[in-house]
């Protein structure tokens, strides 16, 4: 589903039955509205402001909950929200998700390619696989919590042995968002699962499904 918001395009993914989940920005924040009232959303932003001689990151992982219960949550933002931004938020209950960026910025969004969930031995889902130098992920499962990884070809979580432009990371050294338990050590179906790649926009969401390739 496709649609344009004033100084926003968004897509949105959402769970049958239930109002979309959307998103946009103010000045100051990024807001998620139709959110389960009372609960939490999760966020993954990639910010990139242009400096002279150097691009200024920032990552935004964040787990907040709708303190007001009006099913709105926003994620502050004090220098502002750059042109050049992604953002993801999920509904933490539902799984309701929802990906925004400014208008007229080029953000490509894309299925995870097949061959980034792998089994073990005994067929659980409990290690992820991707060819990007570095990529953003996030995992939130619906009714428990989100956890995170900031995946850098052979930096610390990856764990491939030196594959040059690939990394392999266990699920269980993501690290709890917020205040979320500790990691589960395998998928489940149901987990929705963000991947955002900084160094070129391109984003992937996905829901894991009980028969995954």
């Amino acid at each position: 589903m496709n649609w344009v918001l004033p100084g926003l395009v968004a897509l949105a993914w959402v769970v049958p039955a239930r109002a979309a989940l959307t998103v946009a920005a103010e000045e100051n924040a990024l807001v998620a509205s139709g959110a389960t009232v009372g609960g939490q959303v999760a966020w993954l932003a990639v910010l990139r402001t242009d400096q002279r001689y150097h691009a200024e990151l920032e990552i935004q992982r964040e787990l907040l909950t709708d303190d007001d219960n009006d099913g709105t949550v926003r994620l502050p933002l004090p220098a502002g929200v750059p042109w050049k931004s992604v953002w993801v938020a999920v509904d933490v209950t539902s799984g309701s998700t929802a990906l925004g960026f400014p208008d007229e910025f080029e953000v490509s969004s894309q299925p995870l390619p097949l061959g980034s969930l792998l089994r073990d031995g005994a067929g659980d889902l409990d290690l992820l696989h991707f060819v990007s130098n570095y990529a953003e992920w996030l995992i939130v499962r619906p009714g428990a919590g989100a956890w995170s990884a900031a995946v850098r070809d052979d930096g610390n979580a990856d764990t491939d042995g030196g594959l040059p432009g690939e990394s392999l990371v266990p699920l269980a050294d993501f690290t709890a968002v917020a205040g979320s338990a500790t990691p589960p050590a395998v998928l489940a179906s149901g987990d929705r699962i963000v991947v955002i790649e900084p160094e070129t926009f391109t984003v992937s969401l996905h829901q894991v499904l009980e028969l995954e390739p």
